[in-house]
């Protein structure tokens, strides 16, 4: 198993965007910032925008048989939105 590319350190926050192109809703939930975490409900292929530093995590859960379950970890550096 390969080691995950390292975190680029950053002071300032970046534009970060996720978009969720599943069919079903989804929980998102920031956590690592500086700043106070957040939750977000995501319906399909809605789409979110935030400003974030790049070792910001955005954790992605789904509802499955009425409990919450942990899908994917995004780091924000991965989420920066194109220019």
């Amino acid at each position: 198993m390969s080691a995950a590319p390292p975190i680029p350190q950053a002071t300032s926050a970046i534009l970060c965007h996720y978009d969720n192109s599943t069919p079903t809703k989804q929980l998102v939930r920031l956590v690592n910032s500086d700043r106070s975490s957040w939750e977000k409900t995501l319906f399909p292929e809605q789409k979110i925008s935030f400003p974030e530093i790049p070792e910001g995590r955005l954790e992605i859960y789904l509802e499955r048989k009425g409990k919450r379950v942990l899908e994917k970890v995004v780091y924000c550096y991965a989420l920066k939105a194109s220019n």
